[in-house]
């Protein structure tokens, strides 16, 4: 028998096996997040950082339009991870790793065993308290949160 059948939280049925819900609905919801990224992706390319450092883009451009440039490129820049990580935690949900049981109120199938970020948790604080770096490692990086030696 797998290991994986073995975990505590995989409910199984008189023989020991796993039962996992159906996967299709948050695997296409995955999928569909990676295809979202990928636009931003795309998008990316339309906005290159590296033009950030030509004497063009700091002569010739005021304050204000550097200062929104240099956000939007670099937010852009993030899709290429959170495509990676979406369509690999979509993979996991899928092959039926990522299910994590049931929710507290027993109807609520939960598949975060597999997801590794939030995406935009990091971005969106909720206040001024959260832009502490080490708490914003913890909002965006859910599988390391507990290894902070990696900051």
């Amino acid at each position: 028998m797998h290991s994986l059948s073995r975990l505590p939280y995989a409910p199984q049925d008189a023989q020991g096996r796993r039962k996992v819900p159906p996967t299709y609905l948050p695997a296409l919801k995955a999928l569909f997040t990676g295809v979202l990224c990928f636009v931003g992706i795309h998008l990316s390319g339309m906005y290159p950082v590296a033009w950030m450092a030509t004497a063009e883009f700091l002569n010739n451009t005021t304050f204000w339009y550097r200062f929104g440039y240099l956000q939007l490129s670099c937010t852009l820049q993030r899709f290429m991870y959170y495509f990676v990580w979406t369509i690999a935690e979509g993979a996991c949900i899928a092959a039926g790793l990522g299910y994590n049981g049931r929710g507290a109120d027993g109807k609520t199938i939960q598949w975060c065993a597999a997801g590794q970020t939030y995406l935009f948790r990091p971005v969106m604080p909720a206040d001024g308290r959260q832009l502490n770096p080490r708490p914003a490692a913890r909002r965006f990086k859910t599988g390391t949160a507990s290894t902070m030696w990696i900051l």
